[in-house]
């Protein structure tokens, strides 16, 4: 009886799937199992109806192929290598397609159901730009430009409305575009040009900027009668349109290059001539230099010209309204170099009439003059005579040990009473001078009976 059979649920069959026939109940009681008594079998064969769990059926089910068409021979598969040749086949064609899209759309924008940073990129710089030539269909270009996410879609179409527009209408299209018309100026300014910036700052009527770039270049250049020029024009500019600080400006190098460049002929025919200071002391074009440069060389080799010459350094502080910082630091530079030292002496002091006969009246201090002292091979008197004089103590102190004035920083250090310094000098001194020579230094310090501070 096929019901009293049982199937292990652990075989599987063979073939497709199918949905099994319901199961019949089992039967409510069951025939009691007898026990017999063993045979000299121990393993008797399996009838028909008993079947081990772990053995499949002794016939495996076929599989049903009625389903099947086809058998699997008749599929013909295709290689890995054919599959890809074909994809890659396909990727061109669409390539080739979208750029005939973008070139045959009008205003070279994207068709329809593209998106996104790289399409919008690629419709911002069509194939050929020459077929824009309306002024409308320019703008619309460069509206396309700015919108992309692409610098170097910019910077194309830019350059092309440059080279195919006037600066006039080209600067009054670009002034609308904040964006491109600053990638404009920058790629100007990086480029160096000069010209093509004034040209673009005078279009787009930023007169002060012009000016600017006019007297800063001017001051760049080495060229005598390219700087004339570039000062004259900013010269004409300020006065059109009332700049008067900048004009003040072109004023003054036109007027300083005027004095240079008389100054340059009277002083190289004294030097033709074997002048004695220019024979011991060799000069220098000065035609271009700053007012600085202008001023210490009128000080050393035009000292005590009259305030009516142009060489006179006096006269020069009147013209130009040179600060009394920068005429001292001129002249000291002068004086020292020539080794004028009583010229040196007197800028530093000056007689004053009263009781008191010398009164201090350098505007920089007298750290300068230490220092070109130095320098220059002067006098040690007069190197510590105006180290004496620099103020505060501390600074004084920095000032004699940084030029070798040892008494004279130990006359400070005692002056200060501060343990810290005092330790200082100790180690510097010895690091410096040795033990033997720095012995009698360290003995006048340990000599003075003092209540140092712990600082």
């Amino acid at each position: 009886d096929p019901a009293n059979i049982y199937t292990s649920p652990f075989t599987t069959a063979v073939g497709p799937p199918t949905i099994p026939p319901p199961r019949p109940a089992l039967p409510a009681t069951r025939a009691p199992v007898t026990s017999s008594a063993p045979t000299t079998t121990p393993n008797p064969a399996p009838t028909s109806t008993q079947r081990p769990l772990s053995l499949p059926p002794s016939k495996p089910i076929a599989p049903n192929t009625s389903s099947l068409t086809t058998s699997s021979s008749s599929i013909n598969v295709p290689s890995t290598d054919a599959l890809l040749s074909e994809v890659a086949a396909l990727k061109r064609e669409r390539d080739e397609l979208r750029v005939q899209l973008l070139s045959s759309s009008p205003r070279g924008h994207a068709p329809e159901g593209s998106s996104g940073p790289a399409s919008r990129r690629a419709a911002a710089v069509p194939a050929d730009l020459s077929r824009y030539r309306s002024m409308q269909e320019k703008e619309g270009l460069m509206k396309d430009a700015v919108s992309s996410s692409s610098s170097r879609a910019l910077m194309t179409v830019i350059i092309y409305c440059q080279n195919t527009l006037t600066s006039q209408l080209f600067y009054k299209m670009i002034a609308r575009y904040p964006l491109a018309l600053a990638a404009h100026l920058s790629f100007l300014h990086k480029k160096g040009d000069v010209e093509q910036t004034l040209v673009a700052l005078r279009c787009l009527g930023r007169t002060s900027e012009e000016v600017a770039l006019l007297v800063t270049t001017a001051g760049k250049t080495k060229d005598l009668n390219e700087k004339r020029r570039l000062l004259d024009s900013a010269n004409t500019l300020c006065t059109s349109h009332g700049l008067e600080f900048y004009g003040e400006q072109c004023r003054h190098h036109l007027s300083l290059l005027h004095r240079q460049w008389q100054i340059e002929q009277y002083d190289a025919k004294m030097a033709a001539q074997g002048d004695p200071i220019y024979l011991k002391h060799p000069r220098g074009n000065i035609i271009g230099v700053p007012l600085g440069v202008t001023l210490e060389y009128c000080s050393f080799y035009h000292p005590t010209a009259p305030k009516d010459k142009l060489s006179s350094p006096a006269g020069m502080v009147e013209a130009y309204g040179v600060s009394d910082k920068l005429f001292f630091m001129s002249n000291l530079g002068a004086r020292a170099r020539i080794g004028d030292w009583n010229a040196v002496k007197d800028l530093g002091f000056s007689k004053k009439k009263g009781l008191i006969s010398k009164t201090v009246v350098s505007p920089i201090g007298f750290e300068p003059f230490v220092s070109h002292i130095a320098h220059y091979g002067g006098p040690a008197d007069l190197q510590v005579q105006f180290a004496q004089m620099v103020e505060p103590e501390e600074q004084r102190y920095r000032c004699a040990l940084d030029h070798g004035l040892y008494d004279l920083a130990l006359d400070t250090v005692v002056a200060m009473k501060e343990r810290s310094k005092a330790n200082e000098f100790r180690s510097v001194v010895f690091a410096r001078l040795g033990a033997e020579a720095s012995l009698p230094l360290i003995t006048r310090l340990d000599s003075y009976k003092i209540k140092w501070r712990n600082t």
